[in-house]
């Protein structure tokens, strides 16, 4: 019978997946120091090293070309020549000359290039990169000026738009473009070409002026300097490179580059040898969990809501093992009581670690793989046969067992299969176990299991980490790169004397109380509020700065018209400000509480003993409404 139609849909999901095995004789070349290839479905990448620029075209074109044009003609497949690019990597000024030896493929003739473009990424001769930033800074100014042209979004809509359609198309492949310096900082010339697409945005989201400082615009607009989200984003694919299996090419590499030296080190060659060094004992994360013959729970699991009733029948032995998890005082400690027919035989508690290192939905699944090693053990013990035991594991914690139901690209992921490895054996001896989260009858046995949790959480307890808890979590690695990014942007935001009017404003910035203020607000009014709140406003002090009056004085007379003097002393809008006085009280006259900031003087009464500080929303939509209604701070005032 004759195929009428050959191949695949357009779009279908067989079709990268079959293209993996039509070109792995391609690929299939060995990566070392002196030659190598890589691919991406139909974009093929050969290289190859050598003295000379003359003696790798030799090599190309003697050894390369004929087997790609050999495994051609065997799979049916065509290069095109116009799409074939060639490049001579060197930083030598003697050897940048391109040479004039040109490759040939099918009769085509192919000529060195200055630089090319590999999965989205320039690279040019001396990998500097400087057109790819260039390339990708003229990119991000399109998309944040279009995102501009977008009148009355919201500041949060805004906001996002610009991290999914700006930031996303500055930051791609940071880590192999963007190189840091031995202190593991992004050099803040590399910011320099973003600082534009950066004060765009700024304006796009809150409406602050073009000439407010960089840097207060960010931290009110609530979105983070360049170079400290280029450094997040590359500290974040560091670590989730290291959750990659111990057999993957990235640990070969990263060996290697530690131990050379070299006159241009790359910026993975940087990042091996200045960056974390606490990654090697990371938890090992693989696309799926289960090998395809492994079954999961999700029969023997009951979730929150769920209709699956255990068995209950004459002469069986019944074995509850209830667990949880408690994290506080910087511990982490489990609770674990077993009950056989209703009888309490063990009630253990442990402290297993502290809460910067795990987590509390790791612990859970800690717990529960104790819970099934012990009933292993037991049943090996017990003088019954397999058969007639039903096992009942109440998990304490909704998202473990949908964890353990539908295993996927998470984290936990060794404990997980060690659990499904240690159920499915003891359903072939013939026990009956199920799992669920605990129900109105499990109330008081899973409160004492909650309360030994507690009693290992105690301060000063000791930390006594089973085998399984001695292992550095993605999520913790993640949590610590947040956090060290948050104090990046704190200091980088200390390194800058401009803006002092906003700064003395808010003691705060950079931090996430902007978003508070702004989110809830309209276009309109976070224009208005960005004013009052850089100074940068349509007032005449400071509309007299930038040459657009002749007087800075307010036109009651008294004194300049600044902020202070708009809001609180002109006599202009007397009638107007009662609203504001009622609302603001006793925090009328410190403009930092009416303007959403906090004052620099330590134990002010906005800041009451034991509660972290936030802005008075309520005030500050009342000094909006009194700006709105004077009409001062409109465009066409």
């Amino acid at each position: 019978m004759a195929i009428e139609h050959a191949g695949l849909p357009q779009g279908s999901p067989l079709s990268p997946i079959l293209f993996l095995f039509l070109n792995a004789n391609l690929v299939d070349v060995s990566i070392t120091r002196r030659k190598g290839a890589i691919a991406f479905v139909d974009d093929y990448t050969r290289w190859t090293v050598g003295s000379s620029a003359e003696a790798n075209t030799t090599i190309l074109q003697q050894k390369v070309i004929p087997r790609a044009l050999e495994w051609a003609a065997q799979s049916g497949a065509a290069f095109e020549a116009e799409k074939t690019s060639f490049i001579h990597f060197t930083r030598n000024q003697r050897q940048r000359q391109l040479p004039a030896v040109p490759l040939h493929v099918n009769g085509a003739t192919v000529t060195p290039v200055p630089e090319v473009k590999i999965l989205g990424v320039i690279l040019d001769q001396g990998l500097r990169f400087k057109s790819h930033i260039g390339k990708a800074a003229n990119k991000g100014m399109k998309a944040v000026l279009a995102l501009r042209r977008l009148r009355g979004l919201p500041p949060s809509v805004a906001r996002q738009l610009f991290a999914s359609t700006v930031a996303s198309k500055i930051d791609y492949a940071a880590s192999v473009w963007c190189p840091i310096r031995q202190d593991s900082i992004v050099a803040a010339g590399i910011g320099r070409p973003f600082e534009a697409i950066q004060r765009v945005a700024s304006q796009a989201i809150v409406g602050v002026f073009r000439n407010t400082a960089l840097t207060i615009a960010e931290a009110d607009a609530g979105i983070e300097p360049t170079v400290v989200r280029l450094r997040a984003r590359i500290l974040k694919h560091w670590i989730v490179c290291h959750t990659l299996p111990k057999d993957h090419p990235f640990w070969s590499c990263r060996a290697a580059a530690a131990m050379q030296d070299g006159s241009y080190p790359s910026p993975f060659k940087i990042l091996a040898k200045y960056g974390p060094q606490c990654l090697s004992d990371m938890e090992v994360i693989r696309p799926f969990p289960l090998d395809p013959w492994q079954r999961s729970l999700r029969e023997l699991i009951a979730t929150v809501g769920s209709d699956m009733h255990e068995l209950h029948e004459a002469g069986h032995a019944r074995l509850w093992l209830l667990t949880s998890v408690s994290v506080r005082n910087g511990l982490v400690g489990t609770g674990l009581v077993v009950r056989v027919n209703q009888v309490d035989i063990v009630s253990s508690k442990r402290t297993v670690g502290n809460d910067d290192a795990l987590n509390a939905h790791y612990a859970q699944l800690g717990v529960v793989f104790e819970a099934v090693a012990y009933v292993e053990t037991m049943l090996h013990r017990i003088q019954m046969s397999p058969w007639k035991v039903q096992v009942t594991i109440v998990v304490n914690n909704s998202a473990v067992l949908l964890s353990l139901a539908k295993p996927h690209l998470q984290g936990g992921q060794a404990l997980i299969t060690q659990i499904t490895e240690g159920i499915t054996r003891l359903a072939e001896m013939g026990a009956k176990v199920y799992l669920r989260p605990p129900t109105e009858a499990d109330s008081e046995n899973t409160v004492r299991a909650q309360t030994l949790a507690r009693e290992a959480t105690r301060e000063n307890s000791e930390v006594n980490p089973p085998t399984w808890a001695q292992v550095q979590l993605r999520a913790s690695a993640l949590r610590w790169a947040r956090a060290n990014a948050k104090q990046h942007r704190k200091d980088n935001f200390q390194l800058w004397t401009t803006g002092q009017f906003t700064r003395q404003l808010d003691s705060a910035l950079p931090g996430p109380h902007t978003k508070m203020l702004y989110d809830s607000l309209d276009r309109e009014k976070a224009s208005i509020l960005a004013q009052l709140r850089t100074g940068h406003a349509r007032l005449n002090g400071y509309l007299h700065r930038i040459g657009k009056t002749d007087s800075d004085l307010c036109e009651c007379g008294i004194e300049r018209e600044t902020v202070p003097h708009f809001l609180l002393r002109c006599t202009r809008w007397n009638e107007q400000r009662r609203a504001l006085i009622e609302a603001a009280g006793p925090s009328l006259g410190s403009l930092s509480q009416m303007l959403g900031g906090k004052p620099e003087i330590v134990g002010d009464a906005s800041e009451p003993n034991g509660r972290a500080w936030k802005p008075d929303v309520k005030i500050v939509r009342a000094v909006i409404a009194f700006a709105m209604e004077t009409g001062r701070l409109a465009l066409e005032g």
